[in-house]
């Protein structure tokens, strides 16, 4: 009778060290492989939360408002001839100086967005005395100074015939220009209608009794004469 050839201690040794390495090896895998899903469902997590802050009308005012003040900062700082490291930096970048127009224009794009997400009003405003008066007058530069501390993000712009000036501010910001514009001779346009019926009844009463030398000219809005 055949006897079957004892396993040497050697033998037996070698086979618990594969065994035991093939196991190690899958949960080796195993956990690279959790790893890797996790790290995927964290960054698809972070974009799923930057999808619904761009989309969400708070955090885009919150961030055109920090553009808007970053921009006017600039604005006057720029203009006053002061530049600083991140100016030289990017004039190397892109091999040309940032100006003060663009700065502008660039915070204009951010006061449009903050008026189409209701967070600036517009309002027009016209002159009593012909003109918008200038920068260099002391009850503008008055207002101005009070405007600057009551709203940081106001600001106006004079029409090409000096006789108008729209501003753009906060709720806020157009009360207390309502109680400083007529302090400097700008008022709202109220003249439309008032000024239809007054034309009518004035140019029916001027055109039967004209004096010589005087033309009555009427208009849709107001009278001249």
């Amino acid at each position: 009778m055949l006897v079957p050839a004892e396993v040497r201690p050697s033998q037996q040794e070698g086979s618990r060290h594969r065994v035991c390495g093939h196991h190690k090896k899958s949960a080796g895998v195993t956990r690279l492989r959790r790893k890797t899903l996790r790290g995927i469902g964290v960054v698809c997590l972070v974009l799923a939360v930057l999808l619904v802050l761009a989309f969400s009308r708070p955090v885009r005012i919150e961030y055109h408002k920090w553009r808007l003040r970053a921009a006017k900062a600039d604005y006057e700082r720029l203009r006053s001839g002061e530049y600083q490291f991140t100016d030289k930096a990017r004039e190397l970048l892109l091999a040309k100086p940032v100006t003060w127009e663009e700065v502008r224009a660039a915070g204009k794009l951010h006061e449009q967005k903050l008026v189409e997400a209701g967070f600036l009003h517009r309002q027009e405003y016209y002159a009593r005395r012909g003109e918008v008066p200038t920068r260099g007058d002391p009850e503008f530069r008055q207002v101005i100074d009070q405007m600057d501390q009551g709203d940081p993000y106001w600001s106006y712009f004079v029409g090409q015939s000096a006789s108008s000036l729209t501003v753009t501010a906060t709720k806020d910001g157009l009360q207390l220009w309502e109680k400083l514009a007529p302090t400097i001779g700008l008022q709202e346009d109220k003249l439309k209608k008032e000024g239809t019926s007054q034309g009518k009844s004035r140019c029916g009463r001027n055109r039967g009794h004209q004096r010589p030398g005087l033309r009555v000219t009427c208009s849709h809005n107001v009278t001249r004469i």
